[in-house]
């Protein structure tokens, strides 16, 4: 068996298990994630350009390179948001009912088969969202502080996973084509995913845009600040290969299984510099999330024996 697949998502899983340390360093600096994407992206749409200039017409040319970028760019929006303004290790566990939405798409796209207990999977893993963000509120805050209400970066980490689901599979339908234009797309559609999102909150409100979002301004930007942001988007840029290289050769359910160890490198990470505040219902609720996304991979393997 081949392991530098296995290996490269494994190092996918490892860089966004610890990303949330630079994208909070970034927030803290005024930085928006929109205007992190953004600039993070298409610095390395850029750079990727300048070595193949037909990737931007490959791009615009392939409907499944186009809806890969777009599936990759929700994702990369909506995680680096959630990560940044909710729970760590609740956002990156709600995160991964990712393998449920990929065994999902993989059914409608790709026809691999869902039965029964697929159903099941998808129902114990809603029992694990109950847990992780209902439970866990009202163990937190009691009757009087307790609200049904979904917090913007629950839903925000659901949504990445969505994407990202949605993403492996398309990765999945271009196994044969250039690993140059596979990555280029991921990084062109999350810059434009970015890009269109900015927009349209400068056409609702202005004020927004320039005040909160993202100060665009030459004389924002330290030397520091700058250098650090380079040096995120290229570590980003090895990431995103690595992914799309090791997805592309892996079943769906396989890579979804292996981009669990983000769980663990998130958890231990938080945990040591104190940003974990999870309770032991959210673990559990988190656990059992966990569970139910990966029996997928097991009951695959164990049909096969």
């Amino acid at each position: 068996m081949n392991l530098i697949p296995h290996l490269c998502v494994l190092v996918n899983a490892f860089f966004w298990g610890l990303c949330w340390i630079p994208l909070l360093d970034f927030t803290r600096l005024g930085l928006h994630p929109l205007g992190i994407t953004l600039l993070s992206y298409g610095l390395l749409a850029g750079l990727l350009l300048l070595f193949e200039k037909r990737s931007i017409l490959f791009f615009f040319r392939s409907k499944p390179l186009v809806f890969l970028g777009i599936s990759y760019g929700l994702t990369n929006v909506f995680f680096n948001w959630a990560i940044t303004e909710g729970e760590i290790v609740r956002v990156v566990f709600l995160f991964y009912l990712m393998p449920i939405w990929s065994a999902i798409f993989a059914k409608i796209l790709l026809n691999e088969s869902l039965g029964i207990l697929g159903l099941c999977r998808i129902s114990f893993a809603l029992l694990g969202i109950f847990l992780l963000v209902v439970a866990e509120e009202f163990h937190k805050n009691g009757l009087s502080g307790f609200s049904l209400s979904i917090m913007a970066s629950d839903f925000f980490a659901m949504l990445g996973g969505i994407f990202f689901g949605l993403g492996n599979v398309f990765l999945r339908m271009l196994k044969t084509e250039n690993s140059i234009f596979r990555t280029f797309s991921i990084f062109f559609g999350s810059f434009l995913v970015s890009a269109v999102i900015l927009a349209l909150i400068w056409l609702v409100d202005p004020s927004v845009f320039f005040g909160k979002i993202y100060p665009f301004h030459l004389g924002y930007f330290s030397l520091n600040l700058t250098y650090s942001l380079i040096v995120f988007s290229i570590v980003l840029g090895i990431a995103n290969f690595c992914l799309q290289y090791g997805g592309s050769k892996l079943m769906v359910q396989t890579t979804s299984m292996l981009m669990l160890m983000e769980i663990v490198v998130a958890t231990i990470s938080t945990t040591y510099y104190g940003e974990n505040t999870l309770t032991y219902v959210g673990f559990l609720g988190g656990l059992i999330v966990v569970m139910a996304s990966s029996f997928s991979i097991f009951y695959k393997g164990f049909k096969s024996s």
